[in-house]
């Protein structure tokens, strides 16, 4: 039997069906989709929830700007204005995607084209992706930037400036594998990080720290030029300019693990850069000549039960070093576990030793 059909059913129709356009005219993807975009540096990856969510757990590199706080759309355009090369577009999250969802609305209206992630922060989890966790306040205190090393390779990285006076020293720490992206805040996440951070305000140093992601299809440690540059000419040309603009006098550099092939090969290639640096649980590579790395000072730590970075792959090196009489500090440390072994890597006494050179 079909029903007879009113003017008046077919404007309620119409009403509800516009309705519904304009509550979903953004566009909601799944989690590998919403992944795939957060490739494109120019778009905000942005996290709505609150700070304390923020804290506990969150999409690494995004940008926290809570859709309760009454200058939310004030708060985002701020955070749009403070990145370089920013698109116009969005990628944002929530808990389980209701938030989102409301807070997409809001900034579509305010002009934003938004990706929203189905789900949310839930969805993402459960899909096993990467999560980063920590005081949002912590990681702000590294300031996120870019430098050109050429037109085809930017270096991204984050800096903060320690102690009461004006710094002259230059501190550059080189993370691990795990720590490459594109987020330019992995690095910051580093145990080493906050160590080393500790260390330096306990004593009231005056430094700059600099924190340099490397991408995952890049090297600290590359033996041939990709894109016109090798990592260890890219750090050069960055150190380079940020003395010069900085008004440096004194240079370290802390490399850990894969972060430590960097040092290596930074070493060797320039062999006067730098007034010390040090070397957490990495070997060398076949390549590195201890002639010019001999003459940086240089503390070497490793553990005796590294699987990977072996006191028989490091010992040579150390002997050679040592033979041609290089400043140098050896520590090997007996600890199976490797957050125990780096708790103790980065001691006072070794940062005292590095920064007296």
């Amino acid at each position: 039997m079909i029903k007879h059909i009113t003017f008046s059913n077919i404007f309620i129709v119409a009403l509800l069906f516009c309705a519904n356009q304009s509550a979903f005219a953004f566009t909601s993807v799944s989690v590998d989709k919403f992944e795939q975009t957060l490739w494109n540096e120019t778009i905000l990856l942005l996290d709505v929830r609150t700070p304390q969510e923020y804290a506990q757990g969150h999409i690494p590199g995004a940008s926290l700007a809570n859709m309760q706080d009454i200058a939310f759309v004030d708060n985002v355009s701020t955070i749009i204005a403070g990145k370089d090369n920013a698109s116009n577009t969005i990628a944002i999250y929530c808990r389980s995607g209701r938030r989102s969802k409301q807070a997409a609305t809001t900034l579509e209206k305010a002009g934003y084209t938004i990706i929203e992630l189905d789900g949310g922060f839930i969805a993402w989890e459960k899909a096993k992706k990467p999560v980063a966790k920590g005081s949002y306040a912590t990681l702000q205190r590294f300031e996120a930037h870019n430098f050109a090393i050429n037109q085809h390779v930017n270096l991204q990285y984050r800096q903060t400036a320690t102690g009461t006076a004006i710094p002259k020293t230059l501190i550059v720490y080189l993370h691990n594998s795990s720590a490459r992206g594109i987020d330019n805040e992995l690095q910051v996440r580093r145990r080493l990080v906050q160590q080393l951070m500790n260390y330096l305000d306990s004593t009231q140093y005056s430094a700059w720290v600099v924190l340099p992601q490397c991408r995952k299809d890049r090297y600290w440690n590359e033996r041939r030029p990709v894109l016109g540059c090798k990592m260890s000419e890219g750090l050069y040309r960055f150190i380079q300019d940020f003395k010069q603009n900085h008004a440096i006098e004194r240079i370290y550099i802390i490399g850990e693990s894969f972060g430590g092939t960097g040092v290596w090969r930074l070493l060797t290639d320039y062999p006067t850069l730098c007034n010390g640096g040090m070397v957490i649980a990495s070997y060398p590579a076949q390549n590195t000549k201890a002639k010019r790395v001999s003459k940086t000072p240089l503390c070497i730590v490793a553990s005796e039960n590294d699987p990977y970075s072996t006191v028989e792959k490091i010992q040579p090196m150390v002997d050679e070093l040592q033979k041609l009489g290089a400043p140098l500090r050896y520590e090997l440390l007996a600890k199976a576990d490797y957050q125990q072994f780096l708790a103790e890597a980065l001691s006072p006494a070794n940062l005292d030793w590095l920064l007296q050179q």
